[in-house]
């Protein structure tokens, strides 16, 4: 019975029931049975609900994101660990001694030099505004990502600090000749890390519990922004050491990326695209005048088309869009109470770069929502907690 028709039963059994004089023919069993029969039917409709919502978590799971969301954050595209196994029990034990590993990597290099600022630089009047006494320069890692395979293990990461090169300067703070000797430090610190068999060091100790070759790879970025985790680490620390940085969040994304993102970014990659052919056909040039014969092999120049590209050359090489959202108690002012919000926007989330073409085409860059990205990073004050939030799209 469908819902319509208990209505109507209910309807009727209340009308009877409110009734002072009773029909002779509807006696006391009848009504009983009519009351019955209605209960058996909304116990039936209640059952049927309860059966039906059972699936509705699975229907919206299988089709969360598939084709609705497009520009929504992906996470299971960016696959931290990969890793094959027949034993579904070895299976995740690997995986749990990947998290282990990657905290011991990340509390290994969480460490923080402090160095003396300049003197002479720091009685300029031009150059004092952005010269501290003490300057603290972390290192700021990525997530590590594990690749297993049947001989070794690999581990790699992007990371990235504020120290000064090999001229003893910065471009935001100028150091004295002492600061060059920190360099050599940091360089021991990567080799105790990424030491082999014969060396040495961390990764000799990972290979007994992996039981194989481990090999660490460090990816060193020359800006924060190239990778979204480093980019939120780098921000929530500028913001810890100055509470006013978060109103140049803007300034400093404006800094980041292009002013026109899209034409830029894609004129840009064009021209290296451009750039990598003309070396190659010059290369096979080369060559064929070099050979016995002197005869000019054009399919070598045009016989590796688009497919040779790697997919490194193509993705996470500009930062196209950013959103960086700051909450949380002030960090520097304790006499204001209530949770503050600032946020801000520079680029965009549109990945509809290139025209259709064979490399459009190969890779699908019109739609690669793999690459935006969203990380937190918060961090507690004498006054409150405190986030950053940063959403990146890259090409």
């Amino acid at each position: 019975m469908s819902t319509a028709g208990a209505a109507k039963q209910a309807i009727l059994l209340g009308n009877l029931l409110k009734q002072k004089s009773v029909p002779k023919e509807l006696g006391v069993q009848y009504k009983q049975y009519i009351l019955k029969n209605m209960l058996l039917n909304m116990n039936k409709l209640k059952a049927q609900q309860s059966q039906a919502n059972k699936f509705i978590p699975e229907i919206r799971r299988q089709h969360f994101n598939k084709a609705t969301n497009l520009q929504s954050p992906n996470d299971l595209a960016m696959f931290n660990h990969q890793v094959f196994k027949f034993n579904k029990h070895d299976e995740i034990n690997s995986v749990i001694l990947d998290r282990q590993v990657a905290k011991l990597i990340k509390q290994f290099l969480n460490v923080s030099v402090t160095m003396k600022g300049d003197k002479t630089a720091a009685n300029n009047s031009k150059a004092s505004a952005g010269v501290d006494k003490k300057s603290i320069c972390p290192i700021y890692i990525s997530e590590p990502v594990f690749k297993h395979s049947t001989t070794e293990v690999e581990v790699s990461f992007y990371y990235y600090n504020n120290f000064p090169d090999s001229s003893g300067r910065t471009p935001n703070v100028y150091y004295n000749e002492d600061a060059k000797y920190y360099v050599p430090i940091v360089n021991k610190l990567f080799n105790t890390l990424c030491g082999t068999t014969d060396k040495g060091g961390l990764a000799n100790t990972f290979e007994e519990y992996y039981g194989k070759k481990v090999r660490i790879v460090p990816k060193k970025l020359i800006y924060p922004q190239n990778n979204n985790v480093i980019f939120a680490k780098y921000l929530s620390n500028q913001a810890q050491k100055n509470a006013s940085y978060l109103k140049n969040i803007p300034r400093t994304l404006s800094r980041c990326m292009p002013n026109i993102a899209d034409e830029t970014a894609a004129i840009d990659y064009n021209l290296k695209l451009i750039g990598s052919a003309e070396d190659k056909i010059a290369k096979v040039v080369s060559q064929s005048k070099n050979s016995l014969s002197g005869s000019l092999d054009l399919s070598k120049i045009y016989g590796s088309d688009y497919k040779n590209i790697s997919k490194r050359l193509v993705m996470f090489k500009y930062l196209i869009g950013a959103q960086v959202i700051a909450k949380g108690r002030s960090p520097a002012k304790a006499a204001i109470s209530r949770a503050q919000k600032s946020k801000s926007f520079r680029g965009t989330f549109r990945n509809k770069v290139y025209n259709s073409n064979v490399l459009s085409n190969q890779y699908k860059l019109n739609h690669l929502k793999s690459n935006i990205t969203v990380h937190n990073s918060p961090f507690v004050t004498k006054f409150g907690k405190f986030n950053v939030g940063v959403k990146s799209n890259y090409l």
